[in-house]
C-alpha cells in the first residue's frame, strides 16, 4: 500500500499513513503496535458534545500532563461560557477546511477565552474533544510548524495560526489523502473517530517529536 504525504505551511510530511497508524496502536512498516495518546484521549467517550465536565478535563492530562490547581480553578469558573459558544456559535459537524465566517471568527476569538489559569492550549485540548472536526489543537508543534508564515509569537498568533491550518486543510491535495487516511481508519475503529483536522495534527505531531518536547 502506497504512502501519502500532506503539504503543512508549504512543507511536505510524508509516511502519513505510517505516523497514524503509530499514533493510533496500529499495524505499521516499522515493527509492533505502539502506545501513545490517541486511545486515552481521542477514543475516551463523550456523549454530550455540548456539556463539559470534570471528566472533560481530566482527560486532556494524558495530552497536558501538568494541570494545576490554577487549571481546576479556571475550568470551573469558565465551564458555563464554554458550553454557551459550543451550544450557540460552534456547529457539532462543520468541518475546519469548509466552515464560515462565524465559525471562524468565534475560532479566533477562544483566545479571549483563556488566562493565566485556562491557557489556551490546555482550552483547546478540552474543547477539540468536543468539536474535534472545527477546533485545532494550541500546540508547539503546530506553532513551530507555521512559524515562518504568521507575523505574531505565543498565543497572539492563535488567529493566524487558525486561519493558515485552515487553508492546507481546504487544499485538494491534502483533503484527498486526509479522507483516503479517515476512510481507512474508520474500517479498524468501526466508525469515524478521526477527523481530517486530527489526523493532520497526528501526522505533524509524529514527524516533530523527536526534537520536540511535546507530549504524547
Amino acid at each position: 500500500m502506497s504512502e501519502l504525504t500532506i503539504w503543512l505551511a508549504g512543507k511536505p510530511i510524508t509516511g502519513v499513513r505510517d505516523k497514524l497508524h503509530r499514533y493510533c496502536g496500529l499495524a505499521w512498516s516499522g515493527g509492533r503496535p505502539e502506545a501513545w495518546a490517541f486511545r486515552f484521549y481521542d477514543l475516551c467517550p463523550d456523549s454530550e458534545p455540548n456539556r463539559l465536565w470534570a471528566t472533560n478535563l481530566l482527560v486532556c492530562s494524558v495530552l497536558h500532563p501538568s494541570i494545576t490547581r490554577a487549571n481546576l480553578r479556571a475550568y470551573a469558573e469558565n465551564i458555563a461560557e464554554m458550553e454557551r459558544v459550543l451550544n450557540e456559535e460552534l456547529p457539532l459537524k462543520t468541518d475546519l477546511a469548509n466552515c464560515g465566517g462565524s465559525e471562524l471568527e468565534t475560532l479566533f476569538n477562544l483566545l479571549d477565552l483563556a488566562d493565566e489559569g485556562m491557557d489556551l492550549e490546555l482550552l483547546t485540548k478540552v474543547l477539540h474533544k468536543k468539536r474535534p472536526r472545527l477546533i485545532p489543537l494550541y500546540t508547539k508543534h503546530l506553532h513551530s510548524r507555521y512559524g515562518n508564515v504568521v507575523a505574531t509569537n505565543g498565543e497572539a498568533a492563535w488567529p493566524e495560526l487558525v486561519f493558515e491550518f485552515k487553508k492546507d486543510l481546504e487544499m485538494k491535495q491534502n483533503r484527498q489523502a486526509l479522507l483516503k487516511m479517515q476512510e481507512e481508519i474508520a474500517e479498524d475503529f468501526y466508525g469515524d473517530p478521526i477527523s481530517e483536522l486530527r489526523i493532520a495534527d497526528i501526522a505533524l505531531f509524529m514527524e516533530t517529536r523527536e526534537t520536540s518536547h511535546c507530549p504524547v
